[in-house]
């Protein structure tokens, strides 16, 4: 039973969290659309007049044709936006994040609540989280990752404690929230067996325990059937690029996921003093970081890592060792705890799909494994103050403005970015538009969005077709395809353009193999560099459709 005082305590505990999670989100409310963002809007735009269709007619996906395009994520997300475009057809950005900012409140809220379940401090888990660097930035989307991960740990901690109090409401909300998390991203489903696993190790085969987890489960097995008799074929549950699991896929996975967690849920920082409690705990870390040194140093040395690669991976490489380890200690203390197995299934199920599954190494792919990992580092932030309130309290505050210090420069690195698709689909209108002249790009994601808000073509990997006069503008980054040789003979580099962020740091770049969104061969999460944060090629045809003999024209592009 709640006293006055205990309410109080709560209200004011959610309170921050609310001021915390608009603070930080609402200076990146005018998010340019990004990454996937673009995909999700086009069949949003469908959806809006036909809300259960689940494909785009005549649609082109870097740079091939699909006559009906269907891709790997469930349509309850594009239905969700398709709402929001019913009532504001204009696509504005800050209406649509503004909409989405009900998402990281309720992973803050249900991440308080969640820490008061497994002992760890409440407020400073839910603080951490939403301060996280992959918290931070991928939230700021508008693509499955923040309402997924809202819906996972909403459905936990919901079950959890409606099967802890007998309570039938919040098995209800279990059951709804899993449910939503279901059509949302198919990593949710993921919650199943998780929950599966803690009603075993708490002894319960109620049949009110297993509803919640069965209703989600036959629904998504009868829209698969659904989506089946529709279109003549499952849906798409994987890649086209198909599973990735020979050996040197999974080294290359393996690589990226050691580097990229332990820098982007528990900073450095803060994570040398959350992890280490005791002096095995410093052996781990002083191996660790021996190891990663003594592995990466001759790469270094030999040009095949760069300067950032090199740093980053003694910088956060031995992080990831202290999750792995505090994260193992719990099922192999002679005290073995059932919440603890339960936090570390958490975690090496998403590792394990990670993994396996997915096709490469991402931050955003690691998402739900933040709260086990963040619970494990509130914990041990804890057992600093020594029960001392006064000191709890700066070494909290401390912790989350020194993982503020790395997730908002990172944030305002990615925004930078998202801005230079923006700003170039603006600025080639006004430069180039002229009478006669058609505008063309090669590129997907949020650079395909604005260059066709702004009324340009997309010209596909083999189209030959644009005339003396045209213009196209061809992106580095996001470049999808290459373009058609005949027509790169036929055309002369009128401009270059680069575009750089405010800060040294950029969250997509090449040479260091890094991306916050994750790539093929990403190593690290993101780079300090003065790197442009993209770079435009600006190309003029010049010559008719027979092109010039001999290799005089050709163009070289990176």
């Amino acid at each position: 039973m709640s006293t006055p005082g205990s309410t109080r305590h709560l209200v004011r505990d959610l309170g921050i969290i609310v001021i915390f999670v608009l603070a930080t989100m609402m200076p990146f409310i005018n998010m340019p659309v990004h990454m996937d963002d673009p995909t999700h809007l086009e069949f949003a735009r469908v959806q809006v007049e036909h809300p259960f269709q689940q494909d785009i007619p005549g649609y082109i996906y870097f740079g091939q044709y699909f006559e009906s395009f269907r891709d790997t994520h469930p349509r309850g997300h594009s239905l969700l936006l398709s709402l929001i475009l019913r009532a504001d057809p204009s696509e504005d950005e800050a209406p649509m994040h503004a909409t989405f900012l009900v998402f990281p409140l309720i992973a803050g809220i249900s991440m308080y609540f969640l820490a008061r379940r497994f002992d760890a401090p409440p407020l400073l888990s839910a603080l951490l989280l939403m301060a996280a660097p992959v918290v931070l930035v991928t939230f700021h989307s508008l693509m499955t990752d923040p309402p997924g991960m809202s819906m996972w740990l909403a459905s936990v901690t919901a079950y959890i404690y409606g099967s802890d109090r007998r309570s039938m409401l919040l098995l209800a909300a279990a059951t709804i929230f899993l449910l939503i998390g279901t059509f949302i991203s198919y990593q949710v489903l993921s919650v199943i067996p998780l929950l599966m696993a803690y009603m075993l190790l708490k002894r319960r085969r109620s049949l009110a325990e297993i509803v919640p987890l069965a209703v989600p489960a036959a629904a998504f097995v009868l829209s698969a059937l659904a989506t089946r008799w529709q279109y003549g074929e499952w849906p798409m549950f994987s890649y086209r690029t198909g599973l990735r699991v020979m050996p040197s896929d999974m080294l290359r996975k393996g690589r990226g996921i050691l580097v990229i967690l332990g820098g982007v849920i528990v900073v450095p920082w803060v994570a040398w003093f959350a992890f280490i409690r005791k002096k095995p705990d410093l052996f781990m870390a002083m191996a660790a970081t021996a190891v990663a040194t003594a592995i990466a140093l001759p790469f270094y040395l030999s040009d095949d890592l760069t300067p950032n690669q090199l740093i980053l991976t003694i910088l956060f490489a031995p992080v990831s060792a202290l999750i792995f380890w505090r994260l193992c200690w719990g099922t192999m203390a002679p005290r073995m705890k059932s919440d603890d197995v339960f936090l570390a299934l958490w975690s090496g199920g998403v590792l394990s799909y990670c993994l396996v599954i997915l096709p490469y190494a991402s931050p955003r792919y690691l998402l739900p494994l933040a709260p086990p990992v963040v619970l494990l580092a509130a914990r041990g932030l804890k057992q600093l103050s020594r029960s001392n309130g006064t000191a709890f309290g700066i070494i909290g505050a401390i912790a989350v403005l020194a993982t503020l210090a790395l997730s908002v420069p990172v944030a305002i690195a990615d925004y930078d970015r998202a801005e230079s698709y923006r700003t170039i689909a603006r600025d080639m209108g006004e430069r180039y538009s002229a009478p006669g002249r058609t505008i063309w790009f090669d590129g997907d994601l949020g650079f395909r969005y604005y260059m066709e808000k702004a009324g340009f073509r997309i010209l596909g990997p083999d189209d030959d077709s644009p005339k003396p006069g045209d213009i196209i503008i061809w992106a580095n980054l996001a470049h999808a395809w290459d373009l058609s040789p005949q027509l790169m003979e036929r055309s002369i580099v009128a401009d270059t353009i680069q575009i750089y962020g405010r800060l040294p740091l950029v969250t997509l770049n090449y040479k260091d193999e890094s991306g916050i969104y994750g790539h093929r061969n990403v190593m690290v999460p993101f780079a300090f560099t003065r790197d442009f944060s993209e770079l435009f090629f600006v190309l003029e045809v010049v010559r008719p459709e027979q092109p010039a003999s001999g290799p005089a024209g050709q163009i070289a592009l990176p």
